[in-house]
């Protein structure tokens, strides 16, 4: 009886192996299960926001810089940029990458990381007086200068080519 047990629990880890190993493969090439969002088409959104407030020089201009080696690493201004803009214990980056033109980093030249982020809650935008349909936004996003890391710029919007943000918590 005691030979009996050892190929049948060679079988068994065989069949189990085999099985872990289609998992793995089948969860390697399944497409993410929520929206995929494009840093490119993020900072477009963020550049046509300020541009619509007419002000003149624009307040930003962003343009995506290509990934280089930078004083702050993306973990630490991704932290930065949650706390900051204090979106919350739970909140995820979306995206992330590093752009020029933030004008209140010291000049249009200087250096951020853009970290996208979906905050727990229901994405409602703040407004000073009871809307009966509130806007809901769907990017949240926070520009950490890469020389100067308590510069922080917070800012949010809607925008009609982007997904909506899934909901991760409830608002408090």
């Amino acid at each position: 009886m005691g030979n009996l047990r050892h190929p049948i629990a060679m079988f068994i880890m065989a069949i189990l192996v085999v099985i872990g190993i289609g998992v793995g493969v089948l969860a390697a090439t399944m497409p993410p299960s929520g929206p995929t969002y494009s840093l490119k088409v993020l900072v477009a959104d963020v550049n046509v926001l300020y541009k619509s407030y007419g002000s003149s020089p624009p307040y930003v201009d962003f343009r995506l810089v290509p990934s280089r080696p930078v004083p702050l690493s993306e973990a630490a201004a991704a932290r930065k940029a949650i706390t900051v803009c204090n979106e919350g214990r739970g909140t995820q980056v979306i995206a992330a990458g590093l752009v020029t033109g933030v004008v209140n980093a010291g000049s249009p030249r200087s250096v951020a990381w853009a970290i996208f982020m979906d905050p727990p809650g229901k994405h409602i935008a703040p407004s000073a007086e009871p809307v009966p349909k509130p806007e809901v936004l769907n990017w949240y996003a926070g520009f950490v200068s890469v020389q100067y890391g308590q510069e922080v710029f917070c800012t949010f919007g809607r925008a009609a080519n982007l997904p909506s943000l899934p909901l991760l918590g409830s608002a408090s």
